[in-house]
């Protein structure tokens, strides 16, 4: 993993989990939570030098939910895949997440950041892990996976009070052969 894609990974997190922190004091909505996220990585996609697509933002949605491109006139004679693809999920089923964090595996992009709900008794490792093994088959991918808790009592968790929310990073393959001889 380069450097710049661990920076990229670094202000991304720290940007939605400052965006968590603000909202959380309001009512979970999904349209603003979306909104808002999406406005996050249109502005961190923009301040590195990215065109920025998504349905809400500048340019159209491309695809999946935010994508940045690099930015110029040529990009379309030159595009070899996007520099950061998105997804974001609030769909309180496996299936939901599971249909939107699919789409990441077969785009071709340098980093996948996958958003979406944890939902109310989910643990956030069991999470992870079952995207990790949907993910397994794709083979030098880098994936970053944040989890969003929806269920929160009036009295914030640690990690909104300054800390990251829960998340995973991993570059695939992450599964080694499983198969016993």
């Amino acid at each position: 993993m380069d450097y710049k894609t661990l920076g990229y990974i670094k202000i991304i997190l720290n940007e939605v989990s400052q965006k968590a922190a603000e909202l959380y004091k309001k009512d979970f909505n999904e349209k603003d939570w979306t909104e808002k996220v999406k406005k996050t990585l249109q502005c961190v996609g923009k301040c590195n030098g990215f065109a920025v697509w998504g349905t809400g933002l500048d340019d159209p949605e491309w695809l999946i939910d935010v994508s940045w491109v690099p930015d110029g006139e040529n990009w379309r004679t030159n595009f070899h895949g996007f520099t950061m693809a998105c997804e974001i999920e609030w769909g309180r089923t496996d299936e939901h997440i599971r249909e939107d964090f699919l789409k990441l595996t077969v785009v071709n992009a340098a980093l996948r950041v996958f958003i979406f709900t944890l939902r109310k008794g989910a643990k956030a490792l069991d999470e992870f892990e079952k995207l990790q093994k949907m993910s397994a088959y794709t083979d030098d991918q880098i994936y970053l996976a944040i989890a969003v808790p929806i269920h929160v009592s009036k009295k914030l968790p640690k990690y909104l009070k300054g800390d990251n929310l829960p998340y995973c990073v991993w570059k695939t393959p992450f599964i080694q052969n499983t198969m016993q001889p």
